[in-house]
């Protein structure tokens, strides 16, 4: 086969397939094969034109104008992005971009929203009261106290039957220092306007003071509050209204002070019990005549001058051991109005213990025999003895009744 020889540039001719050929030059004759069916779509003896359907690739046209080198084109290169995939692209990225943004705002609002402030820890801390938690009451302490004796559940309980908190108001302090929050409401019935302190603490705030610390007198004595005894002379309590005892129905506050309220949390409720004074009841008054004077008893019992452990004795004058006396028939009197003033007198430091002076108004008798065997006899009032102050103690599991030597 000859090779291809180009005719004038644009010149066809037909073969007899009706396929164009450069003018000039030949095919051999058809001889076998399938019968070439034309295109339907084209036009035998049309002139080319670049972009027609059967004309090259625009963007690689041998016939039209070269294209400019890319050095990202060519086999193996992936292609360039259109214009519809860069769009898309576009559109993929603001949308990112938005939902970022979108997600930031609405994080800082809800920061902002849910961020604590003040009055936020006052409220929740007196949320929690009246919720009775007091795990989450402690928990707005600046410093959580050590001992939570009556810091419970259990109180809480017993505060919100007998003096629940109920319309509580906290007033959102204005300014960038804060060193209290205002607060009120009603405690049981009573009216407390209140300035809670607090101290930021990092990005918290928390309550100088979550309860009030009562103080008893300082002798060591622990009251009984609401049932339970204090662990010491000092103690915290919620705020709230508490029945003070001694744990003895012997020894009790005077009605007008055996009520404590305790209106706010810290020092500024004003609570305490330094000076309120628990005195002996009537009960307690009888324990202590009867106790007294079966000690008396007891005394007599021994039947000697000078009985051991005794608020009395016998001083005869023996004269040097000129006279014996007979112990047989040794004699006491008592009078029964003996006990009928007692000054009896609770112990500042210690409440559950009274103390009186003992004058003893007790008489004996006694028979003295002299060395040449004559007798006479005795007839005197008894002396007090060392132990002139007889005591008696509430505190133990049962009273007990002593007599000392001084208060």
């Amino acid at each position: 086969m000859s090779g291809f020889q180009p005719g004038p540039q644009g010149q066809y001719g037909q073969n007899p397939q009706g396929q164009p050929t450069p003018s000039g030059g030949s095919f051999p004759p058809y001889t076998s094969g399938p019968q070439y069916t034309p295109n339907p779509q084209y036009s035998p003896g049309s002139q080319y034109s670049p972009g027609s359907q059967y004309g090259p690739d625009p963007q690689y046209s041998q016939y039209g104008t070269q294209t400019q080198y890319n050095p990202q084109s060519g086999p193996g290169a992936p292609p360039g992005p259109t214009k519809s995939n860069s769009n898309l692209i576009g559109l993929l990225i603001g949308a990112a971009v938005f939902v970022v943004v979108a997600a930031i705002i609405v994080g800082v609002v809800v920061a902002n929203s849910s961020r604590q402030t003040a009055d936020k820890a006052v409220q929740a801390y007196f949320e929690a009261l009246i919720a009775g938690d007091a795990a989450t009451a402690l928990s707005y302490a600046k410093v959580e106290p050590s001992d939570k004796t009556f810091l419970t559940n259990d109180m809480l309980a017993t505060l919100n039957k007998d003096s629940p908190i109920t319309e509580l108001e906290v007033t959102k302090p204005s300014g960038n220092y804060v060193a209290s929050v205002s607060v009120s409401y009603k405690l049981g019935g009573r009216q407390v306007n209140a300035n809670v302190r607090v101290s930021q603490i990092g990005d918290e705030w928390k309550l100088e003071s979550v309860a009030t610390e009562i103080r008893g007198p300082s002798g060591g004595f622990r009251p009984v509050i609401n049932g339970v005894q204090a662990p010491s002379d000092r103690f915290l309590l919620f705020p709230g209204r508490y029945e003070v005892g001694t744990g003895t129905e012997y020894v009790a506050y005077p009605e007008d002070e055996s009520t404590l309220w305790v209106d706010q949390p810290g020092s500024f409720s004003g609570a305490n019990l330094i000076g309120a004074r628990p005195e002996l009841t009537e009960e307690g008054e009888k324990l202590i005549v009867s106790e007294a004077t079966k000690s008396i008893e007891a005394c007599i019992a021994q039947q000697v001058l000078a009985p051991e452990g005794c608020p009395f004795r016998a001083n005869p004058n023996l004269e040097n051991g000129a006279i014996t006396p007979d112990l047989p028939s040794l004699k006491f009197t008592v009078d029964d109005s003996q006990f009928n003033d007692l000054q009896l007198r609770v112990d500042y430091d210690n409440p559950l213990t009274v103390t009186f002076l003992f004058m003893p108004k007790i008489q004996w008798q006694l028979r003295g025999v002299r060395d040449d065997g004559s007798d006479g006899w005795y007839d005197a009032r008894a002396q007090s003895t060392d132990l002139r102050y007889g005591r008696m103690d509430f505190s133990g599991d049962a009273p007990s009744f002593s007599w000392v030597t001084s208060r």
